[in-house]
């Protein structure tokens, strides 16, 4: 162990203090700290003070003294081993005995983004989006807003999208061109937030694609805005929606040029991405500027807590979070996690009809699919295509999903059950029963039905 055979404790090679954490939710701001791999890591004061403390050279004894001094407490050199050993260890925040970076693995979220690939590395991010910088400039904000809050108004209460819609499904080519500016659209929100950070005073790093709930997104690494103030945060937070409000006003200039109807389909499509964007239940925007005005990063790692700080024999209890960031985060509880459980029992009781209905569409599509090939028709075969990824997806999410959870629930109890036989032994039970619901609810019995036509499709 490093702390056992080191001389003096000494911080990993490369890891950075960023200091304590700015319009923080706690009641004493937490610090943080950036290990070389580029992940940010929040530490109690405490802790902090202690790596700031580590040179290399202090003994145990003298962290001790020196800890103390700063906390003005009384610390053992016990004491010192313990935090090292049990808590900035484990985190990979300490060198090894011979000077070296620990081996670590990235922290995987709950609701996180997976198979990640990079497009661009930090320095060719950073090249590429400091001239938009300049797009966040008041004077450019401003008449920016006004400009979608105008079209927005336009589109939707005087001209409709009735006639965009005709246009686009009556002409494939303006269909698959409204396509692709949303998802080109999707690419430029993350130029955004990569923007805000230069406008903000953080430093934007590597840019690129991944799956998030096996649904493609882009994403761009901000992690050091964590630095920022809170208001520093909440433009990172809001750069990507505002550069979707930049492609309303450029779309609706296109169109008063060109007069093409079917433009106004992007209007729509960003509208909606934006509404996505705001929902504070996954991992999108919505969620980060809640996590920010609250001034607690993880929202979903205090699920858990917050259950159980609701619970009667907890009443009373210290309370880590502020009033107001506590009252928060238990609202944001109380909501999410029905909703992510009744999401869960919907997908799984619907996953019958979905796989139905997917059979059914991927034959339909398959025939499109050869007659477009046999007819040298480049833009049906493009339709056909996408069409058969949009029915195969929701199947992969909602089974990926389960299995993923199943594996990720069985791993945390296992570990909070070991040496509790009784304990482990109800877990095999409950878990025996969860697999038999799954049985009833996928077993063939006649819910293998596509969706019908006729079908209203209410809750």
């Amino acid at each position: 162990m490093t702390v056992l055979e080191a001389r003096g404790p000494a911080r990993a090679p490369g890891l950075e203090l960023l200091g304590k954490s700015g319009g923080s939710g706690y009641q004493d701001a937490p610090g943080l700290v950036r290990r070389p791999d580029g992940q940010t890591i929040q530490v109690t004061p405490l802790l902090y003070q202690l790596l700031d403390s580590l040179d290399g050279e202090r003994s145990l004894e003298q962290l001790a003294d020196e800890l103390g001094r700063r906390c003005h407490r009384a610390v053992t050199p016990e004491d010192v081993r313990c935090l090292l050993e049990q808590k900035l260890a484990p985190l990979g925040l300490l060198s090894e005995a011979d000077g070296s970076a620990p081996a670590v693995q990235k922290v995987a979220p709950l609701l996180g983004l997976k198979c990640k690939i990079v497009v661009s590395d930090p320095d060719v991010t950073r090249r590429i989006t400091r001239p938009f910088a300049g797009l966040f400039r008041a004077w450019t904000v401003v008449p920016v807003l006004v400009a979608f809050a105008v079209t927005c108004w336009w589109v939707l209460w005087e001209q409709g999208l009735a006639s965009a819609t005709r246009q686009a499904f009556d002409s494939p080519g303006l269909l698959l061109a409204v396509f692709g500016l949303t998802v080109l659209s999707a690419g430029w929100h993350e130029f955004g937030h990569a923007a805000a950070c230069h406008a903000a005073g953080a430093t934007p790093g590597a840019m690129g694609a991944g799956l998030y709930l096996v649904w493609p997104a882009f994403y761009t690494d901000v992690d050091d805005s964590y630095r920022l103030s809170r208001w520093g945060r909440l433009v990172v937070d809001l750069g990507g929606l505002y550069f979707n409000a930049l492609v309303v006003v450029a779309v609706m200039a296109v169109w008063m040029v060109t007069r093409q109807d079917a433009l106004l389909l992007v209007v729509a499509t960003q509208l909606v991405l934006m509404l996505r964007q705001l929902t504070p239940v996954i991992r999108a925007d919505g969620y980060h500027i809640l996590a920010d005005l609250t001034g607690v990063p993880d929202l979903f790692h205090h699920i858990g807590p917050t259950i159980a700080g609701l619970l009667p024999m907890n009443w009373g209890k210290p309370q880590p979070l502020r009033r107001r960031a506590r009252w928060v985060v238990r609202a944001w509880v109380l909501v999410v996690v029905p909703l992510l459980v009744w999401m869960l029992v919907l997908a799984v009781l619907l996953l019958p009809r979905l796989v139905a209905t997917a059979w059914v569409g991927l034959q339909k599509q398959g025939s499109t699919l050869s007659t477009s090939g046999q007819a040298g028709d480049l833009l049906g075969v493009l339709a056909a295509t996408l069409q058969t990824v949009a029915l195969v997806l929701p199947v992969a999410a909602v089974t990926y999903q389960v299995v993923r959870l199943g594996r990720r629930g069985g791993r945390w109890l296992w570990a909070r059950t070991e040496g509790r036989p009784t304990a482990r032994r109800a877990m095999g039970v409950a878990g025996a029963g969860l697999v038999a619901l799954l049985v009833w609810a996928w077993w063939p019995s006649g819910q293998y039905q596509p969706v019908r036509a006729d079908e209203r499709g209410t809750l």
